[in-house]
C-alpha cells in the first residue's frame, strides 16, 4: 500500500488560516517557555541548571542512538509504503527502549565525570524521555512528511502549555528544585508523542521488515552520524565548562545560551518542518533550490542577524529583567552567544539543503571540522574563563558557516556574489540596530531609569531601527521580496494546499508572470 499525497486543504483560505495559526502558536510557545524561564530562574538556584545542562549532555546523545536519522529518512524519501511506516515504528520503540536501558545502567558514571554524584539521578529520570519520545517520533515525521503543519502547532502548544505552566512552574512552586525542570521535560515529551500518535494515526502493529528498513537506515544512519558530531559540539562545551568552571558558573553559561537559542530554536524547527519537506520534493530541480535556498537565507538573515545584535546590545537588562540579578555573569556572556546563535541558525538553511540533496558527506566533513577546531580552541582557554569559553564557541560557529557558504557555492552552483547579497543587507541593519540601542541605553543609564523602563526602551528604539532599515534601509528589497512572494502564494480561488502554498511561497514551485 503506497502512502497518499500529503493532506490538503480544500480551499487557499483554509491553507492561509492553518499556516497563520501555526505560526501564532510557535510565537505563544516561545512567550510562554520565556515566562517559565524567568519564574524558574528566580526560584532555583544556577546550581541546578547546570545539573539538568550536565544530565542533558548523555540524554542529547542516547537520542541520537534512539532515532538513527529514520525521522529525516521518512520524510526524504520520495515513496513510502505502510510496511516501511510499521518497520520504522517498531525499529524506532525497540531502539528507544535499548537506550533508556543503557542511560539507566550508565548514569553513576556521570557522577566521575563531572564531579557530581548529584548528576546521575537527573540523568536517569531524563533518559525515560527516550522511549517515550520513540513511541511518538513516526507519527511527528509522518506529519512533517505531510507539511501538516496546523497539527503539529497545535500539539506543540498543547505540550508547551501543560509541560512549563502547569508541571514546571507547578513543581517549583512546590519546592521540587531540579525536579520541576525534570518534571516539565518529560511531560513535555509525553504529551508531543501521544498527540502525535492520535493525529498521525499509522499502524502501529510491530513488523521487522529489515530488508525495507535497508534504505531508509541507509540515509538515516549518516544522517544520525553527523548528528552525533552535532552532539559532540555541544557535549563539549558542557562538559568542559561542567568539569573545569564548576555547576554554578555551567548554569550561568547554560542561562545566557537559553536566552539566545530558545526563541532561535523555535525558528530552527519551523524551517526544518518545512523547508526540508518541500526541497526534498524537487530535490533533482537544482535551480528551483537554488532560488528557495537564497531566498530563504536572505529573509531568516534580514531577520535573526539584526535582532540577535540588538539582543547583544542589550544584555545587562535583558538578563537582569528574565533572569533576575544572580544572573549577572550571564550577561557578560550573551554578546558573544549571540553571535555563535545567529551563526548557528543561518547554518541550518545549508544542512537541512545538503540533508534533502543527500549531499550529506560533505556536511559530515564540516562539521567534523568544527569539532576540531571547537575542541582545540575550549583546551586552550584559561581554566574557568566563561568569557573565554564563549568566544571560542562564538568564532567557532562563524567559521562553519563560512565553510557551508563554500559547500553551497558547490552544491548549487553558486556565484559569491549571489551569498554576499544575502549577508551584507541583515550585517548593515544590524549595526544600525546596535547602534540605536547603545544610544538609547546610554542616555537612560544617564538618567537612572530602572531597568525594566531602560529594557523597554531598548526593544522599542531596535523595532523602530529594524523598520526604519527594512523601509528604507539594505532590508528593504528583503521586506518587497517577501510581500511578492507570499502575496503571489496566497493569490487566487483555486483549491491550494499546504504543500502549493510553501513550494510558492519559498519560490520552489514556478514563479507566476
Amino acid at each position: 500500500m503506497t502512502e497518499p499525497d500529503a493532506a490538503e486543504g480544500n480551499l487557499t483560505r483554509q491553507t492561509v488560516d492553518g499556516l497563520r495559526w501555526s505560526m501564532t502558536a510557535t510565537l505563544a510557545g516561545v512567550v510562554i517557555q520565556l515566562v517559565y524561564t524567568a519564574v524558574v530562574g528566580r526560584m532555583l538556584e544556577p546550581r541546578v541548571f547546570g545539573l539538568v545542562a550536565s544530565a542533558q549532555v548523555v540524554l542529547t546523545f542516547g537520542s541520537y542512538f534512539a532515532e538513527m536519522g529514520l525521522g529525516q529518512a521518512l520524510i526524504q524519501k520520495a515513496t513510502l509504503t505502510e510496511e516501511e511506516i510499521r518497520a520504522s515504528f517498531t525499529s524506532s520503540v525497540i531502539l528507544g527502549a535499548v537506550s533508556t536501558g543503557v542511560i539507566l545502567a550508565a548514569a553513576p558514571l556521570m557522577a566521575t565525570v563531572f564531579d557530581s554524584p548529584d548528576v546521575v539521578p537527573v540523568a536517569q529520570a531524563l533518559g525515560c524521555s527516550l522511549l517515550v519520545t520513540a513511541l511518538g517520533l513516526t507519527s511527528q515525521n509522518l506529519l512533517r512528511r505531510q507539511l501538516r503543519f496546523k497539527a503539529i502547532a497545535v500539539i506543540q502548544m498543547v505540550a508547551t502549555v501543560v509541560a512549563y505552566p502547569l508541571v514546571g512552574i507547578g513543581l517549583a512552586i512546590a519546592g521540587a528544585g531540579v525536579w520541576a525542570l525534570v518534571g516539565a521535560f518529560l511531560a513535555n515529551s509525553v504529551v508531543a508523542s501521544l498527540g502525535a500518535m492520535v493525529v498521525a494515526r499509522h499502524g502501529y502493529k510491530p513488523v521487522l521488515a529489515l530488508r525495507r528498513l535497508r534504505r531508509l537506515y541507509a540515509f538515516g544512519g549518516q544522517v544520525s552520524l553527523i548528528s552525533v558530531l552535532e552532539y559532540l559540539g555541544e557535549a563539549v562545551v558542557v562538559v568542559i565548562v561542567g568539569r573545569y568552571a564548576g555547576q554554578g558558573p555551567l548554569g550561568q553559561f547554560n542561562r545566557a545560551f537559553l536566552l539566545i537559542h530558545l526563541p532561535l530554536y523555535h525558528l530552527n524547527v519551523q524551517l526544518s518542518n518545512v523547508f526540508f519537506p518541500a526541497i526534498s520534493r524537487v530535490q533533482d530541480e537544482i535551480v528551483r533550490v537554488r532560488r528557495a535556498y537564497l531566498e530563504a537565507m536572505q529573509v531568516i538573515a534580514g531577520i535573526v542577524v539584526p535582532v540577535t545584535a540588538g539582543m547583544a546590545a542589550a544584555a545587562p537588562e535583558l538578563v537582569g529583567v528574565m533572569l533576575g540579578p544572580q544572573w549577572d555573569t550571564a550577561a557578560d556572556l550573551l554578546p558573544l552567544i549571540a553571535i555563535a546563535g545567529a551563526a548557528a541558525t543561518l547554518v541550518t538553511f545549508g544542512g537541512i539543503t545538503a540533508e534533502a540533496l543527500d549531499a550529506l558527506p560533505k556536511k559530515m566533513l564540516i562539521q567534523a571540522g568544527y569539532l576540531v577546531l571547537l575542541v582545540i580552541g575550549l583546551l586552550a582557554v584559561p581554566t574557568g574563563s566563561l568569557v573565554g569559553y564563549a568566544a571560542v564557541v562564538a568564532g567557532a560557529e562563524v567559521l562553519r558557516l563560512i565553510a557551508y557558504g563554500v559547500f553551497m557555492h558547490r552544491l548549487l552552483d553558486m556565484h559569491g556574489a549571489q551569498q554576499l547579497r544575502v549577508y551584507g543587507p541583515a550585517l548593515l541593519a544590524a549595526g544600525a540596530v546596535w547602534l540605536g540601542i547603545w544610544g538609547a541605553t546610554a542616555g537612560a543609564r544617564a538618567l537612572s531609569l530602572p531597568v525594566g523602563i531602560v529594557l523597554l526602551g531598548q526593544i522599542t528604539t531596535g523595532a523602530l531601527v529594524l523598520g526604519v532599515m527594512a523601509t528604507h534601509g539594505p532590508l528593504r528589497p528583503t521586506r518587497v521580496e517577501l510581500r511578492t512572494r507570499v502575496g503571489l502564494a496566497f493569490e487566487g480561488d483555486e483549491p491550494q494546499g499546504a504543500s502549493a502554498l510553501v513550494m510558492r511561497v519559498l519560490s520552489i514551485g514556478d514563479r507566476k508572470k
